[in-house]
Formats: structure tokens, C-alpha cells, sequence
């Protein structure tokens, strides 16, 4: 099969995730500098005379960092994020469009993705129950004696 061009292809769905992930590094991230800022203030009475502008320079200084990392963290994470979705996201979009077109009566055949991507076992399994049902609808109905039979 060949390459997807679009890689936002359930744009809402990939954004969701990503933002989830990114809101928790930044958390991580914040909290990391918040226990570094505190391991320090602890330090505070060892310093010395020094010890008030030196804490005063490194809460500039953690500050400073937290932003720089944000910003490159924030470009990185969201390509990333896009890259490592998109292999879940077209999955699911070629699974919707295969039941669509089951759902309008057309035959689209069996279901495939891609190589490197997620849930080759839910397509298989997508498989199975579309030629069940059309190995039901095939078999014919059996005559109105043995459905007396049956009964």
C-alpha cells in the first residue's frame, strides 16, 4: 500500500491524545523544577551571607529553563505526537470507511492497513464477521416444512 499523505486524518481524535501527552510532560516538567527548587531553598542556611540573591538568581534561572524547554518540547512533542498517531488514527479511518461502504450495500472487499500500523487483529476480525454474514445471507433459506420441523 502506499504512504499516507495526510497525517491529521482523524484531526480531533490525534489532537486530543497529543495535548494529553503534552499536558503531562509539562506537568512532569513542572514538577521536576518545583522538587529542584525546593531541594535548594533546603540548601539556603548553608550558603551564607550570598545564600538570598543566590535563590533569587536561580528562580530566574529555573524559569528561564522551564520556558526554553517548553518551547522546544512543544514543536518536538507535536510532530512526534502525529507521527506515532497517525498509525492509529488511519486504522481506525479505513475501518470506518470499509463498514461504510458494507452499510451501503456496496462489497469492498476485505479490509487491510498498512504494514506498521496498529489493530491488524481487530481488521481480521472485522473480516471474520463480514464473511459470516455473508456466508448466512448466501446459504438458502431453508423451505417452510423444515422450519416446521425445526419448531
Amino acid at each position: 500500500m502506499t504512504q499516507r499523505k495526510q497525517k491529521l486524518i482523524h484531526p480531533r481524535f490525534q489532537l486530543k491524545l497529543i495535548g494529553t501527552f503534552f499536558f503531562l510532560a509539562c506537568v512532569s516538567a513542572l514538577f521536576q523544577v518545583l522538587l529542584l527548587h525546593s531541594s535548594i531553598q533546603e540548601l539556603e542556611p548553608h550558603l551564607g551571607e550570598r545564600s538570598a540573591a543566590m535563590i533569587v538568581l536561580l528562580d530566574e534561572l529555573f524559569r528561564q529553563n522551564l520556558l526554553i524547554a517548553f518551547a522546544a518540547l512543544a514543536p518536538l512533542m507535536l510532530v512526534v505526537g502525529v507521527l506515532v498517531t497517525h498509525r492509529i488514527a488511519g486504522p481506525i479511518y479505513r475501518m470506518e470507511r470499509h463498514l461504510e461502504a458494507i452499510a451501503r450495500g456496496e462489497n469492498p472487499g476485505e479490509c487491510r492497513i498498512r504494514e506498521g500500523d496498529e489493530f491488524h487483529e481487530l481488521c481480521a476480525r472485522l473480516n471474520e464477521a463480514v464473511n459470516a454474514l455473508q456466508t448466512r445471507r448466501a446459504a438458502p433459506a431453508p423451505a417452510p416444512d423444515e422450519q416446521r420441523r425445526a419448531a
